[in-house]
């Protein structure tokens, strides 16, 4: 039976379908059998009865006159098997029900005959919209448009509010309809409106923008025709909050925010939680939780702020990209400032998070490029390996790299001070194994000297720029090669380190051989490479510097 089409409830024969049709029900045979029959049975009704459209308008009448049952009555008269298709016990009016089981030439009769309601509002909750609420709810089909034009041509209320105060003009947006969204704005609707949930036509643009994939041209005619940009629903939250939300995969992101914000919208704004009267999260927060990198520049450089606290434990961007596991967006947040050592109102760190969280990568930058406090605790003394699960003993890598990064802080302190974190470690005989093994490493690489006073310790702790200059001896190349192997628990980082130093090396050469050029070769060779070094950029000097002037800034 074809009544899983219908957009109403009938004795459990369809379901209403709250989102869009996206297929055309018309494909179906049985809904062009039982149209082509409620067709000829209507034109039967009429041409028997030499019905007057004054006389049918009579019986068309709305939901709540009797006079309709006649109708009905009339057509289950002639043709029984159309029984199906009418909601039991409920009154619906005849053009709505052609209209929401996609009964094309139907509907399209009624609509003619200028007899139809086209103003009329089923008694059901789900049906207690216009025709053109229903109209914008099905597959866009060029007969849809024309039904669509037609009910505008016969009076259909163009400022009618469905069940949750959803406009017309909001039920084309969400369903990208920009023709008729462009028919509806020529009539002048309200463009700022609001639906029971707060929610302009804009801010339903953004909802339904990931869906329906549509591009800027809705949200340019919205924004052309006087759409508030400043509006924000009954949480708080603006069209950025809802963009910043949006999965990373969304490629015009940016570009919808950059839009939003050149016609006002806030990156300051924040969500409010009506229960508690809280102020939570800027659209910056909801950022960083989706992982939306390009998202993020853009509102840091409109003015968000990049340690900004959000919700009753006052977490951070930097907590929340640390606790989704979203690498890019620490290492940006860091460059632009972020204080690695901000903690949530619990005392909790980024690295707590993404310790508690297995993040391995970002754990990785928080401690290598943010210099984060990996005996940092919080208000209950907890470190952010005693956030960790350790159930799986040394054969869990986020488990594997911590004991690697303790065992490095461990040599450069007093054998005398015990650390926290190693009373839990002594209870697993695998795990102390493991870091006492790293730590021999560790030993064992410091006092590893392969060219001149360069250890091997050096490339893990000492930057890029640092190791530039042992590069040049020849043999650097051939002594690391002799030595990686024998140091297997650091080699990864090892062997990163260096890869960071060739391609500095690399730069830095070629900028001696530019100078070289431009000074026609009459510098000293010496004051050549000290220029060099100037103008060459070091990356993770200028991160390091960064991180180190943001210290503390959060609680400034």
């Amino acid at each position: 039976m074809h009544v899983r089409y219908c957009v109403y409830c009938s004795s459990g024969r369809g379901s209403y379908l709250p989102r869009f049709i996206k297929s055309d029900p018309y494909d179906d045979k049985d809904v062009r059998t039982y149209d082509s029959m409620l067709h000829s049975t209507l034109t039967k009704i009429i041409d028997e009865r030499r019905l007057t459209s004054g006389q049918i308008k009579e019986l068309l009448r709305t939901s709540e006159d009797a006079d309709q049952e006649s109708m009905v009555k009339l057509i289950l008269e002639q043709e029984p098997a159309l029984s199906e298709i009418f909601p039991n016990g409920n009154k619906v009016s005849l053009i709505k029900i052609a209209v929401a089981l996609c009964y094309q030439k139907s509907a399209e009769m009624l609509l003619r005959s200028g007899a139809a309601d086209v103003n009329s509002v089923g008694e059901i909750l789900v049906l207690s919209e216009s025709i053109l609420h229903t109209l914008l709810k099905m597959y866009p089909s060029s007969w849809n448009e024309r039904l669509f034009e037609l009910a505008m041509e016969q009076g259909a209320d163009l400022e009618a509010r469905d069940y949750m105060e959803n406009t017309v003009l909001d039920a084309a947006v969400a369903a990208g309809r920009v023709r008729e969204v462009k028919m509806l704005l020529s009539k002048g609707v309200e463009v700022n409106t609001t639906n029971d949930y707060g929610e302009t036509p804009l801010i339903t643009a953004v909802l339904w923008k990931v869906e329906n994939n549509y591009d800027e041209e809705l949200l340019m005619l919205l924004l052309e025709h006087g759409a508030d940009a400043t509006a924000r629903e009954i949480r708080g939250w603006n069209a950025l909050h809802h963009v910043a939300a949006w999965k990373p995969t969304v490629a015009d992101q940016p570009n919808w925010a950059r839009v939003l914000i050149e016609n006002g919208a806030s990156v300051n704004d924040r969500s409010y939680l009506r229960s508690t009267g809280v102020y939570h999260h800027q659209p910056i927060h909801f950022a960083a939780r989706s992982g939306n990198l390009e998202t993020i520049k853009l509102f840091l450089d409109h003015g968000a702020n990049v340690n900004s606290r959000a919700d009753t434990m006052d977490c951070f961007p930097l907590y929340y990209a640390s606790e989704y596991n979203w690498p890019t967006v620490v290492l940006t947040l860091l460059e632009r400032g972020a204080d690695v050592d901000q903690s949530t109102s619990e005392g909790l760190t980024a690295l707590h998070i993404a310790c508690s969280k297995q993040a391995n990568k970002t754990i990785e930058l928080l401690l290598f490029s943010g210099g984060a406090d990996i005996l940092a605790e919080d208000l209950q003394g907890r470190t952010p390996f005693s956030l960790m699960n350790v159930s799986s003993g040394d054969s869990n890598s986020s488990v594997q790299l911590m004991l690697r990064m303790l065992a490095l802080k461990r040599t450069r302190m007093q054998p005398s001070i015990e650390l926290k974190d190693e009373r839990r470690i002594k209870d697993h005989s695998e795990l102390w194994e493991y870091y006492r093994d790293c730590i021999e490493e560790v030993n064992r690489m410091k006092s590893t000297r392969f060219i001149g006073t360069c250890s091997l310790l050096d490339l893990i702790t000492k930057c890029q720029c640092q190791i530039a200059t042992p590069m040049r001896n020849r043999e650097f190349e051939s002594r690391f090669s002799q030595h990686i192997n024998v140091f297997p628990k650091y080699a990864e980082y090892l062997l990163e380190a260096i890869d960071a130093a060739r391609a500095y090396y690399s730069d830095l050469l070629q900028s001696e051989d530019l100078i070289d050029e431009v000074s026609y070769n009459i510098w000293p060779h010496m004051t050549v490479r000290k220029v060099a070094r100037y103008v060459t950029g070091c990356g993770q000097c200028a991160l390091r510097e960064v991180v180190r002037a943001s210290r503390g800034s959060s609680s400034a």
